[in-house]
């Protein structure tokens, strides 16, 4: 499993409900593609690991609580059930939130430019800006903090060092494997 940050109170909300989508899909027949019963299925399972202890349901609202510093949790609660976008930051940001970020792995693409303003110009100055997928390359880090950006999550992050050093020292940009290929 991969992922930016895990603690031991991440884990059972990171893994199991992949696991139990892959399976889903590896155990499921090619014409099995009802959306929407996979998902009655994935609830099912989903309650059958909260009966043997996996906290994939609950460790997430201890996690809420702590980010709204002991605030109340319905408006937190509520980010996931909004349709758009800029009331979603604006939800989080009422909320007290340190950080927003852009979506990973349930997107098609990493952080765009739209985005990013999107989420600057919903959010008040002390809430940082997260871009999470999209910037592989110094230049896109560049544009990104223009944007407002204050954090990104990258896997080309030793690219972009090597490439700043490079251009620092007056130097052609460095390349390596991971610039050239992306990271996400």
């Amino acid at each position: 499993m991969w992922s930016e940050f895990v603690s031991a109170e991440m884990l059972d909300q990171r893994v199991w409900p992949r696991a139990a989508a892959v399976a889903e899909r590896l155990w499921s027949t090619a014409d099995v593609d009802d959306v929407g019963d996979m998902y009655r299925r994935l609830d099912a399972t989903s309650r059958r690991l909260e009966l043997e202890g996996l906290e994939h349901r609950s460790g997430p609202r201890r996690m809420l609580a702590r980010l709204a510093h002991d605030r109340p949790l319905p408006p937190l609660e509520a980010f996931g059930h909004l349709p758009e976008a800029f009331r979603i930051v604006q939800v989080a940001d009422q909320a007290g939130v340190d950080f927003v970020k852009t979506s990973t792995g349930f997107a098609p693409s990493g952080a765009t430019h739209d985005d990013l303003r999107l989420m600057r110009a919903n959010t008040s100055p002390h809430v940082q800006v997260k871009a999470a997928g999209g910037v592989r390359t110094l230049d896109a880090l560049l544009d990104v903090m223009n944007l407002g950006v204050t954090r990104i999550g990258a896997t080309a992050t030793e690219a972009m060092i090597l490439d700043f050093r490079a251009r620092k020292a007056g130097l052609a940009p460095a390349t390596t494997a991971t610039a050239e290929t992306g990271g996400y």
